[in-house]
């Protein structure tokens, strides 16, 4: 493969990835804003007697490890850890007085710790910093990409999804009723 062609399949990776980090802000900001209200609608309060029943869409979690630590080879631990010494010495708060710039090293030293190889390169696509990506790594990143689609396009099959998108009052009292039934 060329090194023009390496570069674009890096630059189409990170792009995608950014486009699912702001997909999944939207959709969690869209259930945050509309289920205290779905939830009102349906007759489930959250006053302690019962328990929001709206089941709970797989998220991005920010403190889960995307790969555990046992799973995780060795040559993949070498690169987080060369990737990551790359985005210490532009960002760490020794180096630099920019608030910018230390949030982005706070960003990457979790990213490290929940072993998030993407997130990572994600970084250094932000900084500019020039990494280089073999065939194996970029299809271990298309299928972090491929698992990151399916837990988003995972919530977009729940009832606050569809409740939050009705074009009509009468279709959310639709949805509201289907729900009702199906959990009873």
């Amino acid at each position: 493969m060329s090194e023009k062609l390496r570069k674009l399949k890096i630059q189409k990776i990170l792009q995608e990835y950014s486009f699912l980090r702001v997909d999944d802000e939207y959709k969690k900001t869209l259930k945050e804003e509309h289920i205290s209200d779905f939830l009102k609608q349906a007759g489930i309060h959250k006053d302690g007697n019962e328990q929001e029943t709206e089941p709970k869409p797989v998220e991005f979690k920010k403190d889960e490890k995307v790969i555990d630590d046992k799973d995780i080879s060795k040559y993949s631990k070498l690169k987080m850890k060369n990737i990551f010494r790359e985005i210490v010495k532009v960002t760490h708060p020794d180096k630099t007085d920019s608030e910018e710039l230390n949030e982005i090293y706070v960003e990457a030293k979790k990213a490290k710790e929940r072993n998030d190889l993407l997130e990572l390169y994600f970084i250094c696509g932000k900084l500019k910093i020039d990494i280089k990506l073999d065939e194996i790594d970029i299809k271990a990143l298309n299928k972090i990409i491929e698992n990151k689609k399916k837990v988003l396009e995972q919530f977009e099959k729940s009832w606050i999804w569809a409740w939050a998108n009705a074009d009509s009052d009468e279709e959310r009292d639709a949805l509201v009723k289907k729900f009702n039934k199906n959990r009873k």
